[in-house]
């Protein structure tokens, strides 16, 4: 137990040839397709509806094309917390722990391990029996990625906001922003981007549906699972934009 004022939450991993899947309350927190070596951590708060138990499932895979993991292949995935409204970052606490140094002797083509940890958050999220059971509405999900793969093709600040002004609520709330401009950040987004020479790819003919295990949340991605919104430049630069969608009382939103 602590006594952190803005808790927050992240999750930490260090791999080496193998991808991974990190998932948090059944959305996907991290996927890590890419085989090769990684070093890395992100936070995880608005993955936390409310304080209490949040389940966690890793899945490990060897990469892709291959169906078994090689002899050096390495995974370390650890969840912990600090006071984000401290001035010093001492106090952290662990609360989920996934180490193997030696995958290849487990001999089995996928490792997934199902556990939870405790979180102890200020806020509460509007949670998952409050949004739709997704079932066929794969046609609906499409013309509501390309609303917003359009805006952004457009540079339509103002609708992008509204489109993301319930993710943009949830995320500051967990994250102890209230008070944020998103409008203001989205327009420096799009002037990185172009100063960069990024270019929005264009939209897949077959996008791939993925709803989740929740049967709530769902996403849209290209066939190599990249996101919608994905953009590149000449030199190989790459910048996603990926979007979670739910429904409420049948209309999509986009949740995280």
């Amino acid at each position: 137990m602590n006594n952190f004022k803005s808790p927050l939450y992240l999750v930490s991993f260090k791999s080496a040839i193998c991808n991974y899947e990190i998932y948090i309350n059944d959305l996907p927190a991290y996927i890590h397709s890419e085989g090769g070596s990684v070093s890395s951590q992100i936070p995880i708060n608005h993955f936390i509806l409310k304080s209490g138990k949040q389940n966690v499932k890793v899945r490990v895979l060897p990469l892709k094309g291959e169906v078994s993991f090689r002899l050096d292949s390495f995974i370390e995935i650890k969840i912990f917390s600090y006071d984000s409204s401290a001035t010093d970052y001492e106090d952290i606490v662990e609360s989920f722990s996934f180490i193997n140094q030696s995958l290849p002797d487990l001999k089995i083509p996928v490792i997934e391990k199902s556990d939870f940890f405790i979180a102890r958050v200020p806020f509460a999220l509007k949670e998952l029996y409050y949004f739709d059971e997704i079932k066929e509405k794969k046609e609906e999900i499409i013309l509501f990625y390309k609303s917003i793969y359009n805006f952004f093709k457009e540079k339509d600040i103002e609708n992008i906001y509204k489109l993301l002004k319930f993710r943009f609520d949830e995320i500051d709330e967990a994250t102890y922003s209230k008070g944020s401009n998103n409008l203001e950040g989205l327009s420096k987004m799009l002037f990185r981007l172009k100063e960069g020479d990024f270019e929005l790819q264009e939209f897949p003919i077959d996008p791939i549906l993925i709803i989740y295990d929740n049967k709530k949340v769902c996403n849209l991605t290209r066939i190599n699972n990249d996101p919608i919104l994905i953009f590149k430049n000449k030199n190989n630069n790459e910048f996603s934009f990926p979007l979670l969608v739910a429904f409420e009382k049948s209309k999509p939103v986009f949740f995280r």
